[in-house]
């Protein structure tokens, strides 16, 4: 018996559905809270959603670590990384379908993570007087529009709202793509006969047989 048709897959499956609903989820609230009126412009100082951004960029890392394993874990056996390798070749396949890019970025995740040295190299550049006019810098903003400023500012927490985009010192990720691909991919886990018929993320209790060698 493969990893394909063992009981375990179903607690894989589970893992997937449960980070894409809170993907999805998480996004759908970003939207909600982030105004877009009617007329003129809002400027909200929000942390947040800010968080909420945070936390969709977080679930979507541990999605793409199921879906595409590190090469290798200090300490494995080279049977333990061939099991990781084929579970996540398994699990990729479900979604060839589908384009999940945006979900499977991780430049913006990377900055997000080792944001103190990003901060570090703008306040040097600033320092050092490389800065040959005035601009503005945002942090943890959300605005309803770019036409809010004149020129866009720095960004090293911005949101703008009309363009459900998440920009990053010079990095952006399109929140509304996530929302759309974590969708499809809800659909798609749902047709799965191996996972629990339960709409909503579930919890499982398994029982697993006893092992006998042949």
């Amino acid at each position: 018996m493969g990893f394909s048709d063992s009981d375990i897959i179903s607690l894989y499956l589970e893992e997937l559905y449960w980070l894409t609903s809170s993907i999805k989820t998480n996004t759908e609230k970003i939207f909600q809270d982030a105004k877009v009126p009617e007329k003129g412009y809002v400027i909200q100082v929000n942390p947040e959603i800010h968080s909420l951004i945070k936390s969709v960029i977080d679930e979507a890392a541990q999605l793409k670590n199921m879906l595409m394993p590190r090469e290798r874990i200090g300490g494995e056996s080279e049977e333990e990384r061939r099991f990781r390798k084929e579970r996540g070749a398994l699990l990729t396949s479900l979604f060839d379908s589908i384009d999940i890019s945006e979900i499977l970025k991780d430049d913006v995740r990377n900055a997000m993570e080792h944001f103190d040295e990003r901060l570090d190299r703008l306040s040097f550049t600033v320092r050092k007087n490389k800065w040959k006019k005035d601009q503005l810098i945002a942090y943890n903003l959300v605005i309803s529009d770019r036409t809010v400023y004149s020129k866009f500012p720095n960004p090293i927490r911005i949101y703008v709202s009309t363009e459900k985009k998440f920009y990053l010192f010079g990095l952006v990720l399109d929140l509304g793509k996530i929302r759309d691909e974590s969708g499809k991919m809800l659909e798609i886990l749902n047709k799965d006969p191996r996972k629990n018929k339960n709409l909503d993320p579930d919890g499982l209790l398994l029982r697993i047989p006893k092992q006998t060698k042949p």
